[in-house]
Order: structure tokens, then C-alpha cells, then sequence
């Protein structure tokens, strides 16, 4: 196969691994993916519409409904994950993230006796209560005597996040609510620790593959020793294959089904190659991979993360390859978007028509009426 065509090919698959503008349930999304980056609650929730053809309330619904849960769940990042699959995802990244954190603690006056202190703290309030917001969490702090400034009343949440005491479940009034896993998640997977290195590979290379070991470990922040022994075991299983042996490029085995029957034909390549979608900042589709260079000209990355200051825009995607950036517009007519393409110019009418069909997705998504895009 010719690079170019190969590199079309690892694209398609990869945009059809995301379920980028298919039509599933919330959960289902979060079954193939496994977690999808959340700092940013509302992109979280986008990502999540862009992958299932729903609507926001509904992504709210698989929350209240305990389906799906957000936590620290690696890199000290907060990601949406199935509610089933956190026990067994912190067994295998909570210590490290924990024992990383430890000069981060000391430099906020934590020890062991205030960590202590704020989980008795927070069992007490918890005992009368459902769950907890933030807000709710750091006058509790204060009640007791302890300082929640100064990112300590953050980190003190974190902390517990990792350790799998909570987790942000439910959105009340608009402000999601922390719950204790115990009570909230009914039901909770447990693997012994290779078979869980083994799904952790799996369950990425679905969502995101094509892709490399490296890829995962510097996604997951695993070692990449135990990266390495979860990819055997999924190889040696059958849920894993090369892609591209020479690149060292791996994909599930169902990879060609996942991405969708449609594509497999001629028909569905010229769709591949006339799609467009606007992203998320923080999707998984730009942060899932080490090696952006198949879906980005470094020459821009740094429109999409200005001043490399950690905060990712959302972006647009022309048949997988990030061709610039936008930004939602509101009005009281309802929302469009600015698109910021890379090279400056207008986009073409056909890709205007695309990116059209994208905000008129999007708006949707919002429960809002679609206004021309900028």
C-alpha cells in the first residue's frame, strides 16, 4: 500500500475507532472508548454528543443515571469513564499518580493526618447526605479548621478521587455532585491486574487505534513495560492486531467493523474524504496519540494550543487531518460557530456546506436553533 493511501486508510480508521459523527448511546461510547478527557465538563460532554448523536440533556441523563462518572483516573486528569470500569482503571494507575503527587502535597502542607482527617470529615457529611458539591466540600473544610485555598481544597478532593473514595456522579442544578463509589456505582468490575493491563490496551485501541504502544503508555502513564505486557496478552488473545507492523501501528481485531460497514466501500472513502467535523478543545481524537504528526502539520500546533498553555481549542477535522480552529457564536437566534482555518483562506463552498451540517449537529446537540456559521 502507497503512504498516502496508507495514511488515509489510518485515518479513516482512526475517525471510525472515535465514532466520530455516528449515532450510539452514551454508554456505549464510553464502552468503546473507555475514558474521554473531561477537565472541561461541557467539551466532555461534546465529545461525547459528537460520538453518539445525542443531545446534551441526554449525556447529562447517563450521569444522573449513575452509567458514567468523572474522576481522576490518569495523568492526574480528570476523564469520563463507565462507572463499571473505575474500580479496576485506579487499581492500576492510582498508585503511581498517588506516589507522584506526594511533593505536590508537601508543598501544600498535606500529610497523612490531614488526609485522614478530611475523609472522617467528609464520612460524617456523607453519612446524611447523598453527595457532596465542591462548594459544599470546602466550607466543610473551613467548619474544621482547614484551609481550602491555595489549590489544597482542589488537591484534597483529587486525592480522594484517586483513591477511589468519590467521584463526580449527578449534575444538580447545574453543578455536577460528588458521590461516594460505594453507594453510588451498583456495580463495579474487577480484573485480575494482566487482564486489566490487557483491557486498558484493548479498550483504547478501539476507540483510537490505529496506533502505537508508546501512544497508549504516554495516554494511560503506564510504564511502558506494563504496556508492553497488556498488548502481548491482548495480541496473544486475538483482541488486538498489526495495522502496520514496520511503523509498529497496532488496531483491535473488529477495527474494520468499527469503523462502520459504510466505509468499506468506495462510497464510504469519498464520504471519509468530504467529512468534516468540529471537535471539542481536549478531544481525545488530538490528545489520544504521543505522535500527532498523522493528523496535524506541526507547523500548527501551536494555533491549537497557544502558547503551549496547556488549554487545547476545539478544532476542526477535514477527512482526519485538523485543517484549523473554532469557536462557538451565540446569539438569540441560536448558535454557529467561527472557523479559523490554518492557511487563512475562506474554506471552499463544498467544505462551507460541511462544516454547516457540523454546527447545525452541534446546535443540536445544545437543544438550540442553528445560525450560519462565521
Amino acid at each position: 500500500m502507497a503512504a498516502d493511501s496508507q495514511q488515509r486508510e489510518l485515518l479513516r480508521l482512526r475517525l471510525g475507532a472515535h465514532g466520530i459523527g455516528g449515532t450510539d448511546t452514551p454508554l456505549h461510547v464510553l464502552e468503546r472508548m473507555l475514558a474521554i478527557q473531561a477537565q472541561d465538563f461541557a467539551a466532555a460532554r461534546w465529545a461525547i454528543g459528537i460520538r453518539s448523536g445525542v443531545t446534551d440533556a441526554a449525556v447529562l441523563d447517563a450521569f444522573d443515571r449513575g452509567e458514567l462518572v468523572r474522576a481522576w483516573t490518569m495523568r492526574g486528569t480528570l476523564f469520563t469513564v463507565p462507572a463499571v470500569d473505575l474500580g479496576w482503571m485506579l487499581a492500576l494507575t492510582g498508585p503511581r499518580m498517588l506516589a507522584q503527587a506526594t511533593t505536590r502535597r508537601a508543598q501544600l502542607g498535606i500529610d497523612e493526618a490531614m488526609l485522614d482527617r478530611v475523609q472522617a470529615i467528609c464520612d460524617d457529611a456523607l453519612a446524611s447526605a447523598d453527595d457532596l458539591a465542591r462548594d459544599e466540600f470546602m466550607t466543610l473544610l473551613v467548619e474544621n479548621g482547614i484551609d481550602p485555598t491555595g489549590q489544597r481544597g482542589y488537591h484534597l478532593i483529587a486525592h480522594l478521587a484517586q483513591t477511589g473514595y468519590w467521584a463526580w456522579g449527578p449534575v444538580r442544578d447545574g453543578v455536577q455532585r460528588l458521590v461516594p463509589t460505594e453507594r453510588w456505582i451498583r456495580e463495579s468490575r474487577t480484573l485480575e491486574r494482566d487482564e486489566a493491563l490487557a483491557e486498558f490496551v484493548t479498550r483504547y485501541l478501539r476507540g483510537r487505534g490505529p496506533a502505537t504502544v508508546r501512544d497508549f503508555a504516554g495516554w494511560s502513564k503506564l510504564t511502558l513495560t506494563d504496556s508492553r505486557r497488556g498488548l502481548e496478552i491482548a495480541r496473544t488473545d486475538g483482541r488486538v492486531v498489526p495495522f502496520d507492523a514496520d511503523a509498529g501501528l497496532w488496531s483491535t481485531a473488529d477495527a474494520e467493523t468499527t469503523a462502520a460497514t459504510a466505509t468499506t466501500a468506495d462510497a464510504g472513502r469519498r464520504a471519509f474524504t468530504a467529512s468534516v467535523h468540529l471537535l471539542p478543545g481536549f478531544d481525545e481524537y488530538y490528545l489520544g496519540y504521543t505522535d500527532r504528526g498523522p493528523i496535524i502539520d506541526p507547523a500548527n500546533e501551536d494555533a491549537v494550543v497557544p502558547g503551549r498553555n496547556g488549554v487545547f481549542q476545539p478544532t476542526v477535522v477535514a477527512a482526519g487531518r485538523v485543517i484549523g480552529t473554532w469557536r462557538r457564536r451565540s446569539s438569540r437566534a441560536g448558535v454557529g460557530v467561527e472557523v479559523r482555518p490554518f492557511d487563512g483562506r475562506p474554506p471552499s463552498a463544498s467544505r462551507m456546506k460541511a462544516i454547516e451540517r457540523s454546527t447545525a449537529a452541534y446546535a443540536a446537540f445544545l437543544g438550540q436553533s442553528h445560525v450560519r456559521s462565521q
